[in-house]
């Protein structure tokens, strides 16, 4: 397992870029022909998926003000 760190503005850039490659690869999907490379590429956009809803939900936990 690999664990990062990072700041608020790394978090940020890495959800925009998350978000534009899930986009890409979304198009590149519906256009794919081939059977295993439709198949690749979903693989790949499930895990590129799951990655952003993680980074998503540290985000929004790091982002609660904690109640006291």
């Amino acid at each position: 397992m690999v664990r990062l760190e990072l700041s608020d503005d790394e978090a940020r850039a890495l959800s925009d870029a998350l978000t534009a490659q899930l986009h890409s690869l979304r198009f590149e999907l519906s256009a794919a022909d081939a059977r295993q490379f439709r198949h690749d590429l979903r693989e790949r956009l499930d895990r590129l998926e799951h990655v952003a809803a993680l980074l998503a939900s540290e985000t929004a936990e790091t982002a609660q003000p904690s109640v006291v």
